[in-house]
């Protein structure tokens, strides 16, 4: 077995899929899950606390892959089959692919007095991303491969990113006011991120070059530099259908990370009466600052391949085995490839993003929610980091106390159009942003679903004796 560059690359196009992981929820009065885009939110107005019992988020998408049945195939079967059911993305130019997976712990936000809210939360996320993978090397590799065409033909791979990185968090919040009156407020909050780091593996390609013949399934040829990194045991969950199985070898990897929100209130009398709640709310946040330290496998190093054949199409799993010790025996022992040095430590970026939010009170049972996700790690092939895909994103909403029916549509910078439906009925939700769109489009690039439990304690009412106390 011969343990290739390319091989890195179907690692992270064999994951299988799981469920940017909760987008068309803001405005739902869940403070416990919105103050995961924005601190401030975990400011509360009426309640004592918000406890969050659990919740499940994932999502997938970009312009590599298309589904070719319903999603709830998927999830129901457990299985895809390539060439059938999923298949490559039509389209020339480059790919990118993002995996958002999130179980969400309990966690709690609670008021301190009149003027502080606190929150504590905990969860397990798993984030990956491929980007910049010309559409023809992405044919001869991963599920639905189509192989190269008869005859010759020059292939070529330029500022190549791929990172994936499974890590567990303790999130501590803290919201407060920075202005207050009878009719608008401003809340500022931040969220300290405690971070351990489960497993991660990355590949860069600066340059890269080859040819392929007759769909033979070899690169003839191959030049470039390819910087590789690995945590250990990092195969065992790579190659699995259950990437959180990193939890069972994994190491000590201290990573410390930050968000930081302000959250904007007007609520103008209407008459001589002052309404509950808030006619406008406007936020606007950065999540996700930071990065995790990991400790890196025996051959995390850069490497040089200088005009070697790669049979591609011969490479097999090694589940019993380390991929850093395969690519050692297969990349050094054979010579394929000539290490530059290795590293003891890498880094990988989590995904830094802007989040503008707008919530408007159209009237008592309607509101009109404008959301935008902005990217803010810029992809690079020297370096390793997560990130989302731009997305814009307006929700009307209808709450009726106890139920409420949201619908999100939204647009990425992918030109993908998406459109769904979250429901909340007493504490529980669910909901796809993607659920009417995926209904109606034959090839499904993009597909999310997200589901919680929380509770949420009212405040102490006053007894009769208390209120004559007054």
């Amino acid at each position: 077995m011969r343990i290739t560059f390319l091989h890195i690359f179907v690692l992270l196009f064999s994951v299988t899929v799981y469920g940017q992981s909760t987008c068309g929820l803001s405005g739902i009065p869940n403070n416990s899950v919105e103050v995961k885009t924005n601190p401030g939110f975990a400011w509360l107005e009426e309640d004592r606390a918000h406890i969050t019992i659990g919740s499940l988020s994932g999502a997938f998408g970009g312009n590599s892959f298309s589904l070719n049945t319903s999603p709830l195939h998927f999830l129901t079967k457990g299985t895809l089959t390539p060439g059938e059911q999923i298949s490559h993305s039509g389209g020339n130019g480059d790919k990118s692919f993002m995996v958002n997976a999130n179980i969400g712990g309990p966690g709690i936000v609670f008021k301190y007095h009149k003027f502080l809210s606190f929150g504590i939360s905990t969860g397990v996320r798993y984030i990956a991303n491929s980007d910049g993978l010309d559409s023809k090397v992405l044919n001869l590799l991963g599920v639905g491969a189509a192989g190269a065409a008869m005859g010759q033909d020059s292939l070529t791979i330029r500022k190549y990113s791929g990172a994936a990185q499974v890590f567990e968090e303790i999130n501590l919040t803290y919201a407060g006011f920075v202005m207050q009156n009878d009719t608008r407020k401003l809340i500022a909050g931040g969220t300290l991120k405690l971070l351990n780091g489960m497993g991660a593996a990355g590949l860069n390609v600066n340059q890269a070059g080859f040819s392929v013949r007759n769909n033979d399934g070899v690169a003839y040829g191959v030049n470039g530099s390819v910087d590789v990194a690995f945590s250990p045991f990092a195969n065992r969950w790579l190659l699995t259908s259950d990437p959180f199985s990193a939890n069972a070898n994994h190491e000590t990897n201290f990573g410390v990370g930050a968000d930081f929100g302000l959250v904007y209130y007007s609520n103008p009398y209407r008459g001589f009466r002052l309404h509950k709640g808030y006619k406008t709310r406007l936020a606007i946040s950065i999540t996700d600052v930071g990065s995790i330290s990991y400790n890196a496998s025996s051959t995390s190093a850069s490497y040089d391949i200088a005009g070697k054949n790669i049979n591609y199409r011969a490479l097999s799993n090694a589940p019993n085995t380390t991929f850093g010790n395969v690519i050692f025996n297969n990349y050094i022992v054979d010579s394929v490839a000539t290490s530059k040095g290795g590293n003891r430590k890498f880094s990988v970026g989590l995904p830094t993003a802007l989040h503008i939010d707008g919530d408007f009170k159209l009237n008592d049972f309607l509101f009109l929610n404008a959301n935008v996700l902005v990217d803010l790690r810029s992809v690079q092939a020297h370096s390793f980091s997560n990130h989302y895909i731009s997305t814009a994103t307006i929700t009307p909403r209808m709450n009726f106390g106890y139920f409420t029916l949201a619908v999100p549509v939204s647009y990425n910078i992918l030109n993908q159009f998406s459109a769904g439906a979250v429901v909340m009925g007493g504490y529980f939700y669910i909901g796809s942003s993607t659920m009417f769109s995926n209904s109606i489009l034959k090839e499904k690039q993009a597909f999310n679903v997200f589901t919680g439990l929380m509770w949420k304690i009212k405040p102490h009412k006053l007894t009769e004796e208390e209120m004559m106390m007054m």
